[in-house]
């Protein structure tokens, strides 16, 4: 893949509206999407759904039109104060140096976000231009409005979450999880002080309770080693950090414990409390 395309391909991170999939004008840009840049739709096209999450949403359309621009003035206007070009140019320079030195993803906008927030402080500027300020706010709302209610993650229409508890809103777009949440909110008491062994993927939002009353303290399992020969054992793990329960969360637990499996197969969950 040669260096334009590559690079069109992360910055189309900045091209992000979330709320749009199946509109005629999300049809349209997409289509674009595939002609300029390739690849598979689902991972580079920006309005090919609706979930809103740290995954695979961008900036939104004020990432094209409002920050890459404002960067851009404030990196190269004759009149800019030198701590504003500063700060332009940090951003600039991070942003182009991923592009020339990491394959594009789906992820892109992830690992781009260090380059916005160096550049992020140039926003304040936008209150003090009027014409400008009303227009950063219009553009963010049009697009805020159908990203919130769509949202399949947690959709407001057609059916909304609003009447659903936290288990039944956290399993909302995996049904499977809802059985797990639920046996390990049975396993543990509200107040309960939690340790979690888990992979990259294991989901740790749960372990903090319906109403986060849980305090949680977190281990990361060792997947090339199944696990770090030097940790601390589940009781002394207990012990050390005042434990009341361990989980493990998509991992499988260590041969010092027996527990049950509180998942379905492939997605398991392990609770230990010692007696």
């Amino acid at each position: 893949m040669g260096l334009a395309q590559s690079g069109l391909r992360t910055l189309w991170s900045f091209v992000d509206a979330p709320g749009f999939a199946g509109s005629w004008i999300g049809d349209a840009v997409n289509a674009a999407t595939q002609r300029a840049v390739g690849g598979d739709p689902a991972s580079f096209a920006p309005f090919s759904g609706t979930e809103i999450e740290e995954d695979v949403t961008g900036y939104g359309p004020l990432g094209l039109l409002v920050l890459l621009p404002l960067f851009a003035w404030f990196a190269f206007a004759p009149a800019t104060r030198p701590s504003r070009r500063i700060a332009a140019w940090a951003a600039l320079l991070y942003i182009a140096t991923h592009v020339l030195l990491l394959e594009p993803d789906p992820f892109a906008a992830r690992t781009l976000m260090i380059g916005v927030a160096l550049g992020a402080p140039l926003l304040a500027r936008v209150h003090g231009i009027p014409w400008l300020r009303h227009a950063t706010v219009v553009v963010a709302v049009l697009f805020l409005v159908p990203a919130l209610f769509y949202n399949y993650r947690k959709p407001l229409r057609p059916d909304s979450v609003l009447g659903l508890d936290r288990a039944a809103q956290q399993s909302a777009w995996t049904p499977a999880r809802e059985p797990t949440l639920r046996a390990i909110d049975a396993a543990l008491a509200n107040t309960d002080r939690v340790g979690v062994i888990s992979s990259n993927d294991g989901w740790d939002y749960p372990m903090f309770g319906p109403h986060f009353d849980r305090y949680v303290v977190r281990r990361d399992f060792v997947r090339d080693l199944d696990r770090d020969p030097g940790s601390l054992s589940t009781l002394e793990f207990i012990e050390a950090n005042d434990l009341d329960a361990v989980v493990w969360a998509e991992v499988p637990p260590p041969a010092d414990v027996r527990v049950p499996d509180l998942g379905p197969p492939g997605l398991s969950y392990f609770v230990y409390k010692p007696e």
